[in-house]
């Protein structure tokens, strides 16, 4: 089923339909917002193909469906541009399979390439028509969508690729929070971020190795003078914060057992206050 660029916006509906033997179950491009509902989709090459546009994104709602199946992919995205701040709504399907790793493996998307939009699949469903499983809903990828605060319930969060706070947006992580980084991904903060714990309740950035060591993933990187880390503990990064020509606050926290521990760059006024910076490998300030 083709869903071509429209001349206006439009939002067509693809509902209780079988999707099968196809190249592609179903291709929609740009702009169409088709809401793709209660179908099954399966034995194609590829199950949903989904172009994207650095402007416009995709805006597709695809629920309740079955998608399994297919031989490529069941879910497959392109761009014409960087679409990463985008979002698709794939909540409530059935991927042929209960294995978050394996339903991300049958797609490709901001986890493949960070220049696409990321597909947000949770909850899934455990069978054909089955239960929302909601047990990965406490993982992290992708560019928040506006003003975020991660609360303590669901904790820890995993973080499975990078997690984007783009220019204008804010995330705000509450004290008691622990943000294990599962690969070498950053927390990238062009917008900004804002972890203050408690001296009783410190924010943990951590690595989710069972055997922890340094250099297990990226960095806290910000680039917003208005970004504040306080009462935090950071360790096992290459590098533990990352401070480029941004004037931020660093202040009451534990940064510990990374490669560097706090990178300052093309910054005059960098506040690093009252900080226990301790025991990584090269270098603790640079």
């Amino acid at each position: 089923m083709y869903v071509p660029y429209p001349s206006a916006s439009v939002s067509p509906l693809i509902q209780n339909s079988l999707l099968q033997n196809n190249k592609d179950g179903v291709y929609f491009e740009l702009t169409s917002n088709p809401r793709i509902l209660n179908n099954t989709i399966t034995a194609n090459t590829r199950g949903i193909h989904a172009f994207c546009n650095v402007w416009t994104g995709c805006n597709a709602t695809i629920r309740n469906n079955d998608i399994y199946g297919n031989s490529a992919y069941n879910f497959f995205e392109e761009s014409d541009g960087d679409s990463s701040y985008e979002w698709i709504d794939a909540a409530n399907n059935w991927w042929g399979t209960a294995d978050p790793n394996g339903i991300m493996a049958s797609m490709h998307d901001f986890l493949d390439d960070n220049a696409l939009a990321a597909v947000d699949f949770t909850p899934f469903l455990d069978g054909p028509g089955g239960n929302p499983d909601n047990s990965w809903d406490n993982r992290l990828y992708g560019n928040i969508e506006g003003n975020v605060t991660l609360a303590q319930s669901p904790n820890p969060y995993i973080l499975i690729n990078n997690l984007i706070v783009d220019t204008g947006e804010v995330l705000t992580i509450e004290p008691g929070v622990e943000i294990r980084f599962d690969g070498f991904y950053s927390l990238i903060a062009k917008g900004i971020l804002n972890a203050q714990g408690t001296a009783a309740d410190m924010i943990h950035f951590t690595s989710h190795n069972v055997t922890p060591a340094a250099g297990d993933w990226n960095r806290i990187y910000t680039n917003n003078s208005d970004s504040r880390v306080a009462f935090a503990h950071v360790q096992y990064a290459n590098v533990g914060i990352f401070s480029d020509y941004s004037n931020m606050s660093v202040a009451d926290s534990v940064i510990e057992n990374n490669v560097t521990g706090i990178h300052i760059k093309g910054a005059s006024a960098v506040n690093v206050a009252r900080n226990d910076i301790i025991n990584n490998l090269q270098v603790g300030v640079l």
